[in-house]
């Protein structure tokens, strides 16, 4: 129940999810609908997760909630302009930022900034996530005058972002002929591709450089390759298999060698890193491919996120004898489910037979796979391996981004009788997300699922499953070492352990900068504990979470935990992606108050996820009143619906009514004296 980016027949909401009989969908593909994407409406046309009133083509607007806004990404506010994952008033430009009068941040908190995208450098150009002005090429991008857009839809459009067209220029997740400037695109002859297969590209995505060239997840000889890497005359690949490379993986610095989420010797390792005179690709693999990427549909070409028969190219597609997709090294599909099936995405080695998120029985050398006599392997480059995710070595057992035998609560791990693991392959586990294996527990409200009565799981693949949410039980993610607790994208002094990490006696950190941390995900502040994309102080177990002495979050696991995930304000408990005070259990969430909201905007309601309304519960992207457990929902007395808008609905995704719009314009109106009051 509750599930996104579903694409399927009769699903029961499940997100990026193929099965049978199952119901609510997100990132569906139907009937009579026009160009959208993730998409909430009705009659609409070229919206992207997008929630509001009398919108039409919403320029560019990226999972949007508001009235008569321009331009804004998972923002949430009043007449704010060109803001992206934003809390605040009046700001302008910005991009999973908290701040005040801050000017093109990615993922930023200060003040007064200027242009950060994961990002290094000055005056770069092709920036990816990236929020400015007279910009060209970027992806994820809100600005004025630029060229770009974000998760946008449509014909002849300039540079857009998850855009599907023709003749179009500067587009991200785009599939068409003759474009430029794509990201999540597959074509030919384009140039400036991400997660693009083709020849004769050029460019990147989250990339920042000038002249770079090349790729990232890609497979070859002889390329010179980044991916989110900034630096000088780098040479390299990331998730790259091949011969005479240097391999950098988002990596700052100057004329460095080597690789991230590498295991090897004599390495130099970077993460993150921008410069100059690069060159790349990000994802891209093959040659004179059709490939397409999050579509649905039957023997089409070019898709995206396609569930269907009989296609070709295909990505995050479920079938059997299919050919070519993306993310794709061989003859093979990613997040494809079947029997019997050969070759995967992000394999590269010798008689492998392999798979990437696959579901089936009998199946060699899997990654993110559930089944039986599997040998598994993920992003794994080498000989005889056995179970490795993005690993490199020879005769391993069981690895996610993690190289060792016998360990507990994994991330991307592949093994049998774990316990809380993430991205885990195997049987008899507990607490997994982007997981697979039989009678599971534990998994309830998950996203990207695969599976058969499975309960909500996220990029889960199993049976009888219950409860899972990119969750980890001892807390590791892309965790590489001995006696590490888990950290991701961590930089700092005194921390303790890094996710995408080798090393020895570390604990836990992801994405975290600080100091004296334990525990962090993505996380910049001192003395935190257990926090993700979190920036506070003595905040414990948040995600993506801003306040003071909160505890617990989303994409957490653990007991008695509040749960928070990107949550902002003060003494809040249990929220994700929350902004707010006093409020429980929110994700995304502004207001007051409130309880259990997930990127929510009100007063006093209860568990909403981007949520816009007033008493409202458990409801996920969702406007409206007194509902219950909507996600991306707008209307009226629902329950358990996923990006849903309508009445008296059960179990929707991504679904608009009329009659919200009717009750909105009287109840609008006094949440907004409410919310002035209350504010």
């Amino acid at each position: 129940t509750d599930n996104v980016r579903h694409d399927v027949v009769n699903e029961t909401d499940n997100v990026r999810h193929d099965g049978v009989n199952q119901t609510d969908n997100v990132r569906h593909d139907g009937v009579n609908q026009t160009d959208n994407v993730r998409h909430d409406g009705v009659n609409e046309t070229d919206n992207v997760r997008h929630d509001g009133v009398n919108e039409t083509d919403n320029t560019d607007n990226v999972r949007h909630d508001g009235v008569n806004e321009t331009d804004n990404v998972r923002h949430d506010g009043v007449n704010q302009t060109d803001n992206v994952r934003h809390d605040g008033v009046n700001e302008t430009d910005n991009v999973r930022h908290d701040g005040v009068n801050e000017t093109d941040n990615v993922r930023h908190d200060g003040v007064n900034e200027t242009d950060n995208v994961r990002h290094d450098g000055v005056n770069e150009t092709d920036n990816v996530r990236h929020d400015g002005v007279n910009e060209t090429d970027n992806v994820r991008h809100d600005g004025v005058n630029e060229t770009d857009n974000v998760r946008h839809d449509g014909v002849n459009q300039t540079d857009n972002v998850r855009h599907d067209g023709v003749n179009q220029t500067d587009n991200v997740r785009h599939d068409g002929v003759n474009q430029t400037d794509n990201v999540h695109h597959d074509g030919v002859n384009q140039t400036d591709n991400v997660r693009h297969d083709g020849v004769n590209q050029t460019d990147n995505v989250r990339h920042d450089g000038v002249n770079e060239t090349d790729n990232v997840r890609h497979d070859g000889n002889n390329e010179t390759d980044n991916v989110r890497h900034d630096g000088i005359n780098e040479t390299d690949n990331v998730r790259h298999d091949g011969v005479n490379e240097t391999d950098n993986v988002r990596h700052d610095g100057v004329n460095e060698t080597d690789n991230v989420r590498h295991d090897g010797v004599n390495e130099t390792d970077n993460v993150r890193h921008d410069g100059v005179n690069e060159t790349d690709n990000v994802r891209h693999d093959g040659v004179n491919e059709t490939d397409n990427v999050r579509h649905d549909g039957v023997n089409e070409t070019d898709n995206v996120r396609h569930d269907g028969v009989n296609q070709t190219d295909n990505v995050r597609h479920d079938w059997i004898n299919e050919t070519d997709n993306v993310r794709h090294d061989g003859t093979d599909n990613v997040r494809h489910d079947g029997v019997n099936e050969t070759d995967n995405v992000r394999h590269d080695g010798v008689n492998e037979t392999d798979n990437v998120r696959h579901d089936g029985v009998n199946e060699t050398d899997n990654v993110r796979h559930d089944g039986v006599n599997e040998t598994d392997n993920v992003r794994h480059d080498g000989v005889n391996q056995t179970d490795n995710v993005r690993h490199d070595w020879i005769n391993e057992t069981d690895n996610v981004r993690h190289d060792w035998i016998n360990e507990t609560d994994n991330v991307r791990h592949d093994g049998v009788n774990q316990t809380d693991n993430v991205r885990h392959d195997g049987v008899n586990q507990t607490d997994n997300v982007r997981h697979d294996g039989v009678n599971e527990t534990d998994n309830t409200d998950n996203v990207r699922h695969d599976g058969v009565n499975e309960t909500d799981n996220v990029r889960h693949d199993g049976v009888n499953e219950t409860d899972n949410v990119r969750h980890d039980g001892t807390d590791n993610v892309r965790h590489d070492g001995v006696n590490e607790t888990d950290n991701v994208r961590h930089d700092w002094v005194n921390e303790t352990d890094n996710v995408r990490h080798d090393g020895v006696n570390e604990t836990d950190n992801v994405r975290h900068d600080g100091v004296n941390q334990t525990d962090n995900v993505r996380h910049d502040w001192v003395n935190e504990t257990d926090n993700v994309r979190h920036d506070w102080i003595n905040e414990t177990d948040n995600v993506r979470h801003d306040g003071v002495n909160e505890t617990d979050n989303v994409r957490h696991d653990g007991v008695n935990e509040t749960d928070n995930v990107r949550h902002d304000g003060v003494n809040e408990t249990d929220n994700v992606r929350h902004d707010g005070v006093n409020e429980t259990d929110n994700v995304r969430h502004d207001g007051v108050n409130e309880t259990d909201n997930v990127r929510h905007d009100g007063v006093n309601e209860t568990d909403n996820v981007r949520h816009d309304g007033v008493n409202e519960t458990d409801n996920v992207r969702h406007d409206g009143i007194n509902e219950t457990e909507n996600v991306r929902h707008d209307g009226i007395n629902q329950t358990d619906n996923v990006r849903h808008d309508g009445i008296n609905q059960t179990d929707n995704v991504r679904h608009d009514g009329s009659t919200r719009r009717k009750t909105f314009a009287t109840t609008g109106s006094m949440r907004r004296i409410m919310f002035a009051m209350t504010g």
